[in-house]
């Protein structure tokens, strides 16, 4: 999509720090999508380190061409609806 000249910009985020980590700590991070409409795409993040939550965070994030909101579920059905079944899962 990024070569058809769409972007998906971050709208807002939030992120929860529970512990401390450093420079030399290996971050396992997982990311689940949380729900897609046709203008926005949100996610979850958890963070670890040996298994341990350090952070759990979410982004949202817009569709845009040409600095222009777009119906993601109209124009990349089958990405909105890839998208729309790892938010059920």
């Amino acid at each position: 999509m990024e070569k058809e000249g769409i972007i998906s910009p971050v709208v807002s985020i939030t992120c929860d720090y529970k512990k401390t980590t450093t420079f030399t700590d290996v971050i396992c991070i997982s990311i689940n999508v949380l729900e897609i409409s046709p203008a926005k795409l949100k996610l979850s993040y958890i963070m670890t380190v040996d298994n341990h939550i350090v952070c759990t965070a979410s982004s949202t994030h817009c569709f845009l061409k040409d600095g222009k909101p777009i119906n993601i579920k109209r124009q990349y059905p089958e990405f909105y609806n890839l998208m729309n079944d790892l938010s059920q899962k």
